[in-house]
């Protein structure tokens, strides 16, 4: 197993917020920050987190809040009232329920606004709104739903996130039509892009990529039904699973709080990437290590974590020196590493090195010749790579993977052993 270098940036706890079960935070701006949870904690504050006040919340129909957004200038709450989710046009003081045609007992799992319309991804599919909330209408053509409402033993699936990029969504289905799916916002018909064999996960966008995590690791959507694997560097293995993750970003940063467990092992960590998840680098987070981390949001300043048991904040500024400590020198020239495992089943990660920037293919082949998959075919950065090779739908035997980049080229062997 690889593993990410290590990034000693310093922790300082909300002291208002110990002790309290966090669920959801939004920042409005670059002061005013709402964190909410479960028996009546629904903080606001309004210079930078320094300082928190309790939000009563008039109209609001329940005492806990599960998750928190900010969608065409309105805020929504996410509830664990019949009344599944309220909205608030003053900044939290007041709040009404949101609309009509939003079934009752709804998980609300993430919402996105993308021309004018603001979508939900809920436990019985997405539902879009043209009137900021006020009614909303099924948007589920194509994510092999069924009839809904689900059953409430379906209430922590269905259709799990959402997220905006370019003009088309993009969203996680984990119920019948398990996977990724991605649709045109002027005419919502959804169609399914890969990753099939997803369960639960967490999905978010960082300018026009998207990712998205699965219990078998972190992808990056490169189109059509193709995804790269971005797992590399994390404590994710064939024989471990990742259980629960959330996303954050903050400019060029992608955050990644994932738990990851096997028969023998168990672990949670947050990792950051500054090159789209080629590098990750783990955010030392010793000051909560003993908490699950229920909610997390990044800001251009700080990155705010909610947990079990209270809330933390750092500066992003103390996490880029970390990240620029912990970055690999370039290498002085190509290499192409032997894969491993190998023997390996049914995955391999295959690894090598640039010291310039260059057009990469790797290919993978079979003993006749005959080209199986590409794992890379992109410009890449100066510096250390890798790919993971999953040979689940191929026969044992031998293979040849190849790489191509500026005027280098190699082949290496990899045995296949089912």
């Amino acid at each position: 197993m690889l593993c990410a270098g290590e990034a000693f940036a310093q922790w300082s706890a909300i002291s208002e917020l110990q002790y309290v079960r966090i669920s959801g935070i939004l920042v409005i701006n670059d002061s005013t920050i709402f964190i909410g949870g479960f028996n009546g904690a629904f903080l606001r504050s309004t210079d930078r987190g320094n300082t928190w006040s309790r939000v009563i919340p008039t109209g609001m129909g329940t005492d806990s809040i599960f998750s928190l957004n900010k969608c065409g200038g309105y805020l929504f709450a996410g509830t664990n009232a019949p009344v599944s989710l309220y909205r608030s046009s003053d900044n939290g003081n007041s709040w009404s329920a949101a609309g009509q045609g939003l079934p009752p007992n709804t998980n609300v799992n993430g919402m996105t606004y993308l021309n004018g319309v603001t979508y939900a991804a809920t436990t019985n599919g997405v539902l879009g709104s043209t009137d900021n909330g006020t009614s909303w209408t099924a948007d589920t053509l194509g994510l092999n739903l069924g009839p809904p409402p689900f059953p409430p033993e379906y209430m922590n699936y269905g259709t799990v996130g959402i997220t905006s990029a370019g003009s088309n969504l993009y969203v996680i289905e984990a119920l019948n039509g398990k996977g990724a799916y991605r649709t045109s916002a002027d005419s919502i018909s959804w169609t399914p892009i890969g990753l099939d064999s997803v369960s639960e996960s967490a999905i978010t966008s960082l300018d026009t990529n998207v990712f998205v995590a699965t219990t078998r690791g972190i992808f990056l959507y490169s189109g059509g039904t193709a995804w790269l694997d971005r797992s590399v560097g994390l404590p994710f293995s064939d024989s471990a699973s990742i259980t629960l993750c959330s996303f954050a970003t903050s400019d060029t940063l992608l955050f990644a709080y994932i738990e990851v467990s096997s028969s023998t092992f168990y672990g949670h960590e947050i990792y950051v990437t500054h090159d789209l998840g080629k590098t990750w680098i783990d955010v030392n987070d010793s000051a909560f290590a003993g908490s699950s981390v229920t909610a997390m949001v990044a800001t251009p300043k700080y990155l705010f974590v909610g947990t079990q048991s209270g809330a933390w904040q750092i500066p992003i500024s103390d996490v880029i020196t970390s990240v620029n400590e912990n970055l690999p020198p370039v290498p002085s020239k190509y290499v192409l590493y032997q894969n491993y495992p190998n023997p390996f089943n049914p995955s391999t990660v295959i690894g090598y090195r640039l010291p310039a920037a260059s057009h990469v293919t790797l290919k993978v082949y079979d003993v006749m010749g005959r080209e199986v998959k590409t794992l890379v075919n992109e410009r890449q950065s100066a510096g250390s790579h890798s790919a993971r090779f999953d040979a689940g739908s191929l026969p044992s035997g031998l293979y040849f993977y190849r790489i191509q980049a500026g005027n280098y080229s190699s082949t290496k062997k990899a045995l296949l052993v089912k």
